[in-house]
């Protein structure tokens, strides 16, 4: 799937590998291209509960967290990165970074 800047309502499931339904806090941090970021957290990150099979890969029930896109948000061409805290009541953990490419209209 292409996503374009200006784009919104675009879906992202980004999967850890690592069961995070005892979860107090959710949050994805996106680097931009330019090196800012945008942090966003539950609830508007959500941890999935069913099992999805994509061109990407199967994501398990609880093991990923989806983020629909807001207007203004996707507003740089170029590679962003993405990494999920999570905490729950006896630690946090940081997943690997994640890649993906907003691109160009035109």
């Amino acid at each position: 799937m292409t996503i374009f800047v200006g784009s919104f309502g675009v879906q992202i499931r980004f999967g850890v590998g690592y069961d995070m339904s005892a979860f107090t806090g959710l949050e994805l941090t996106f680097t931009k291209p330019d090196n800012t970021t945008l942090v966003v957290t539950n609830p508007a990150v959500e941890l999935g509960a069913l099992e999805i099979v994509t061109e990407v890969g199967t994501f398990l029930p609880n093991e990923y967290v989806t983020y629909t896109f807001t207007i203004g948000q996707l507003d740089q061409a170029g590679n962003w990165h993405v990494q999920l805290r999570y905490t729950d009541a006896t630690k946090q953990l940081f997943s690997k970074r994640g890649r993906f490419t907003i691109c160009t209209l035109g």
